[in-house]
């Protein structure tokens, strides 16, 4: 598998010939991120990792959380709900759904929906959650404005990858 990261939160992953990306958002500007991808999966509706233009241009197929689905309405069958324990398999890859829940930003604000990707068993993009499930690479939130070093410390020490 042939991981590339492209600007903020976006990784598009490759096997075989076949690509699917994850969180290609406002702050991706890169537009080869997305380019010829089967499938696109977005972790939740915050615009660094979500850009509801970019992907009504794309023929792919949406997975994401309901609060992403809300605002593409216009896809129609294209917009695929996934919930916290859902597995599917698109482009050649076995993905697992896990969590359901942005990570706490603000004690004021309800957190948003947030599903993260556990792709083949051995990569994980957890979007904005700290979500803990067994994964050989953990791709780590570093830089957000709810995210505390110690926070991440915690987390990474957690789940305890082979590489992150």
């Amino acid at each position: 598998m042939r991981i590339t990261k492209y600007g903020h939160a976006c990784v598009r992953l490759e096997k075989h010939g076949r690509a699917i990306v994850i969180d290609p958002g406002v702050m991706t500007p890169e537009p080869d991120a997305s380019a010829e991808v089967e499938a696109v999966l977005v972790t939740h509706e915050h615009f660094d990792h979500f850009d509801p233009d970019r992907l009504k241009a794309l023929r792919a197929d949406v997975y994401t959380c309901a609060g992403v689905a809300r605002h593409l309405s216009g896809l129609g069958e294209r917009v695929r709900v996934v919930h916290d324990g859902d597995r599917f398999r698109v482009a050649g890859f076995q993905l697992s759904v896990v969590g359901d829940k942005h990570h706490l930003s603000h004690p004021d604000v309800p957190p948003v929906g947030n599903v993260g990707f556990l792709v083949d068993e051995a990569v994980l993009h957890p979007g904005d959650a700290l979500t803990t499930v067994r994964a050989p690479t953990l791709l780590l939130p570093g830089q957000a404005p709810w995210l505390t070093v110690p926070d991440m410390i915690d987390y990474l020490r957690r789940m305890a990858p082979h590489r992150a």
